[in-house]
């Protein structure tokens, strides 16, 4: 999504909250207004594509581990790395 069509900066702070890995390494914006189903986009200059690579190559551990140790419960996906402030400079809560 954002290779081509580059989002603004007052768009970014309107839509999302935070900044993130997904999977560590793919950089993404998040909005955590919702934590049960946060909403996931790549930065700009980052193909969306690369979402799907990601999510591509962690299925297979996250199918085979739980036949080893069936105990086993998976991580999140996302890191956050940061807070986006919004437009007065204030930092945008979640839930606000």
């Amino acid at each position: 999504m954002a290779f081509f069509k580059r989002m603004s900066t007052e768009t970014i702070r309107q839509k999302f909250t935070h900044y993130g890995l997904f999977w560590g390494c793919v950089p993404v914006y998040v909005n955590m207004r919702n934590s049960n189903c946060p909403d996931v986009v790549t930065r700009n200059w980052i193909p969306a594509w690369t979402l799907d690579i990601a999510a591509w190559i962690s299925a297979a551990p996250l199918f085979l581990i739980p036949l080893i140790n069936p105990s086993y419960e998976p991580m999140f996906a996302i890191k956050l790395t940061g807070l986006i402030e919004d437009m007065e400079g204030k930092f945008i809560l979640p839930g606000h």
